[in-house]
């Protein structure tokens, strides 16, 4: 686990891109469904103030400001954070421009740390930024791409996030909790192509799916490392043409996840890293079953699987065949 400094610092000052000051507010983590400890909820606040503040933050107030505000002179409670005015005047006493609301809950076997912004001048709650962790230490993992997130939208710049094509903004492990709410697993080294990191979606994402063109010929499609967006590009244009719908490519390719839409099919060598690096690790949230790759086999009735029991790949249907499926992405 990362090392905690804790400090007495929960508001903020930070420099907009216009040179306005602006009062940023960071509000106690609200911890639901005993998902974690009080402690750990305060240590989170803690670290993620002091990341914030690592951002060129012109000036803090001290802890006590916020909860002398919100418990004794409002007994705010953080249910009450979707009053408006209730939260207007928190933020009118602590002369704050924004207010950030951290509540940290439950997702299926996942921790989710969702953090909301609270516009005080014109009194709305804005879409603020979400992440799912397996793990605390994950949790932790996660508050350098929010707190980037969140500075940039606050002062108006573009968000300081790791995009496909381009070299990603921190390096990470194989195994590491990535910007698209998966796990990383796979790491080539250096950025060649637009792209050095192999990202796993989600849980929450992953569906059953035919792979389709059942009988038919894509063509194309590639085995290896690096081929899976193409692959996926090949086979929706392919399916959209002959008219199916509702297929395992096409819904990669429409995935939007943690703000990112360049989901695609795994082909079946990144498919087996995937088994390789994050299910056979006890890693990713995989099931048992067989997962479906963008690749296909020579005879072109069928496709490359891989069974996660134990990591053996086959060849099987692309008809009426369903099998799990799970999107990944390059940056």
């Amino acid at each position: 686990m990362k090392k905690i400094i804790i400090t007495a610092l929960f508001a903020c000052v930070c420099a907009a891109a216009w040179g306005q000051q602006v009062v940023v507010a960071v509000m106690p983590f609200e911890v639901r469904d005993r998902v974690v400890t009080a402690v750990d909820a305060e240590n989170f606040t803690n670290y993620f103030s002091n990341e914030l503040a690592g951002k060129r933050i012109l000036r803090l107030s001290s802890r006590a400001a916020i909860d002398d505000a919100v418990k004794r002179e409002f007994a705010q409670q953080q249910s009450d954070w979707s009053d408006a005015a209730k939260t207007a005047e928190v933020g009118r006493v602590l002369n704050a421009d924004w207010i950030v609301i951290g509540v940290v809950s439950k997702a299926g076997s996942r921790i989710m740390l969702n953090i909301s912004l609270f516009e005080l001048n014109t009194r709305e709650q804005l879409p603020g930024v979400t992440r799912l962790a397996g793990t605390i230490d994950a949790v932790y993992d996660a508050m350098d791409s929010i707190v980037d997130e969140l500075a940039a939208r606050i002062s108006g710049t573009p968000a300081a996030r790791p995009v496909s094509g381009a070299a990603a903004a921190k390096e990470y492990k194989v195994g590491d909790f990535g910007p698209g709410g998966g796990w990383i697993f796979y790491d080539k080294g250096r950025v060649t192509d637009g792209w050095r990191y192999l990202e796993a979606a989600p849980l929450e994402t992953e569906i059953t799916a035919e792979w389709g063109a059942w009988a038919k010929t894509v063509g194309g499609t590639g085995t290896v490392v690096g081929t899976g967006k193409r692959n996926t590009e090949a086979i929706v244009k392919f399916l959209q043409s002959i008219g199916e719908r509702g297929k395992a490519a096409q819904y990669c390719d429409a995935l939007v996840a943690e703000g990112f839409d360049d989901w695609f099919l795994p082909s079946k060598d990144e498919l087996n890293l995937m088994y390789t690096n994050l299910k056979a690790k006890g890693l990713g949230e995989f099931g048992s079953g067989k997962y479906r790759s963008s690749s296909e086999y020579s005879n072109n009735a069928n496709a490359w699987y891989q069974r996660f029991s134990d990591g053996r790949q086959e060849n099987g249907s692309k008809g009426d065949d369903l099998m799990s499926v799970r999107a990944v992405r390059a940056f």
